[in-house]
């Protein structure tokens, strides 16, 4: 397909929709990169700088700052996005149409930019729902046929710790990365809202997050040590302790703050008065 200023007219005679956005000027450059986001893990689109909501072309003057905001802007894509801005001039007054494009087929869906992903419907940008972006993820990386989502019919739920994972998800529901709803979860509805589960039975994740005993699962263990010296000869302090992902966390905090070096200086003043 060849993009060129003809190409840019007929799509403004007909306005935006959702394969189609137009910002009038880059000082508009995040949200149209939300909305390329949105395009990209959709079914592909186009942005377009230098259309008015109208559909009038004005075009826009392109130099040195322009071109290092939308490098920028595109370093923001994780992954990494390869879609290069494709800039058409408009008339002999130096102003540009500036063009992304993309087809939809990029294989390392779902994309994020600036730490959120998009998704877009009619003509609106909004951010992902979580479900919907690991789904996605699954689909598209195959995480499906991973270690962690595979499922140890050995286990049950009374190998988890119940009180960890109520009190998890409604951590999640203050934080606002889970919905209100979760927080009348009772524990299997709280798993299969985690994706820890399948066909009720349980997934390996959800032992590494919640188990409690974890002596088959070797990979859930840390090695805490403070040594004496540069050359790893000597221990001060050694530990090896098994358990589940928030006791690993608990258990390494509380090792550094045991170690780590506190001190301070009390710089208040004492007045004394005669």
């Amino acid at each position: 397909m060849n993009i060129n200023l003809e190409y840019i007219k007929d799509l403004a005679s007909n306005r935006e929709g959702v394969e189609v956005e137009f910002k009038e000027t880059t000082g508009q450059l995040n949200r149209g990169m939300e909305t390329l986001c949105g395009m990209v893990n959709g079914k592909g689109g186009i942005v377009i700088f230098g259309v008015n909501n109208k559909g009038n072309i004005v075009g826009q003057e392109v130099g040195d700052k322009t071109t290092r905001e939308i490098g920028e802007a595109l370093r923001k894509f994780d992954p990494a996005l390869e879609i290069e801005p494709i800039y058409i001039p408009i008339d002999e007054s130096g102003k540009h149409l500036i063009v992304f494009k993309s087809d939809g087929q990029e294989s390392d869906k779902p994309y994020m930019w600036d730490g959120k992903p998009y998704q877009r419907h009619d003509s609106v940008t909004s951010v992902m729902p979580r479900e919907k972006f690991l789904r996605l993820h699954e689909q598209q990386s195959g995480l499906k046929y991973k270690w962690e989502n595979e499922v140890n019919d050995s286990l049950s739920i009374s190998d988890l710790d119940e009180d960890l994972i109520l009190n998890i998800v409604q951590g999640g529901v203050r934080r606002g990365r889970l919905s209100q709803s979760a927080m009348n979860d009772n524990v299997p509805t709280a798993l299969r809202r985690l994706n820890l589960v399948k066909d009720g039975k349980i997934c390996n994740s959800a032992v590494i997050l919640f188990g409690k005993n974890l002596t088959d699962y070797p990979q859930s263990m840390i090695r805490l040590a403070r040594l004496r010296g540069t050359d790893k000869r000597e221990f001060i302090d050694n530990h090896q302790i098994e358990g589940n992902i928030f006791e690993l966390l608990d258990a390494a905090m509380a090792f550094f703050f045991k170690h780590l070096s506190l001190s301070g200086e009390n710089t208040r003043q004492t007045t004394t008065r005669g």
